[in-house]
């Protein structure tokens, strides 16, 4: 019987050994020294009994350990398996979409110095964040936004594009200088072309005139012709000449001209005097 006994124990000397060391490194070097000590009593034959129970114990130690240890590890392995998973991942694009018209239709789309069709048109595949868009079209002024494109959405945009405008300015007397928006433009009457809707600086100067600042306001349906009435300066000989219509030069034609029809006609005073005398 007490061969029997130490048989048993030694097996299970054993066996708890083994798992200890496998599952429970650090639990299981307690419960191995409890094993061995229990089959050195069943070896020398004392205290079978309490060799026994000493090697239940050893038993229950052991598996406590794998019981506290197993969900840690399995944790550990779990985590690292998604870490790896994650890491090994190629990061997705974040893209959205812009619709994009235009009032007249029919204008170049531009964005990042790429050509993007023409309006009405949907540009897909933008990366999230602003873009530049430009809009052209034949007659009309560039237009330029920037825009928000947002992930996973179509963002709808639309221009206004603006027509040119023109303007031609008058003056009386004629032959003032016209500066508009701080730019000469020539002497009156003149044109000025290529102007953006708005208020805009015009300023007349003439010789021996006052000079005449007028803010225009432009708009599509505004009359496209300006006349500016000058006030002659007071005391000035420029404006006096001005006003009557005749410049320098004409009036000293004025007088040669007049000069000879005086002659001429002292010539034939003299003659028909001479005539009757005879």
């Amino acid at each position: 019987m007490r061969a029997l006994i130490c048989g048993l124990c030694v097996l299970l000397h054993g066996y708890f050994l083994a798992s200890a060391q496998e599952k429970a490194p650090e639990t299981g070097a307690v419960a191995t020294q409890k094993a061995e000590a229990a089959q050195e009593q069943a070896q020398t034959g004392q205290g079978s009994q309490a060799a026994v129970d000493t090697a239940a114990a050893a038993e229950n130690e052991v598996d406590e350990a794998m019981d506290q240890r197993s969900p840690v590890n399995e944790a550990d392995t779990a985590e690292a398996g998604a870490d790896t998973t994650q890491e090994g991942k190629a990061p997705v694009p974040v893209t959205g979409s812009l619709a994009i018209k235009s009032v007249p239709g029919d204008a170049v789309v531009v964005i990042g110095d790429v050509m993007r069709g023409r309006t009405p048109v949907t540009v897909d595949g933008l990366a999230e964040g602003e873009h530049v868009v430009l809009i052209k079209k034949k007659g009309y002024f560039l237009k330029k936004a920037t825009v928000a494109v947002t992930a996973d959405s179509t963002v709808e945009v639309r221009f206004q594009l603006t027509e040119p405008l023109e303007l031609m300015i008058t003056s009386e007397p004629a032959g003032a200088t016209a500066v508009f928006d701080g730019t000469e433009v020539g002497t009156t009457p003149c044109a000025v072309d290529k102007l953006k809707p708005g208020e805009h600086e015009l300023i007349l100067r003439f010789e021996g005139y006052t000079s005449v600042t007028r803010t225009v306001s432009l708009t599509k349906d505004s009359a496209d012709t300006l006349h500016v009435v000058l006030e002659a300066a007071a005391g000035s000989e420029k404006a006096a000449e001005a006003g009557s219509g005749r410049s320098p030069k004409s009036r000293l034609v004025n007088r040669v001209a007049l000069g000879i029809f005086l002659a001429f006609t002292l010539v034939i005073v003299i003659v028909e005097l001479a005539d009757t005398s005879n």
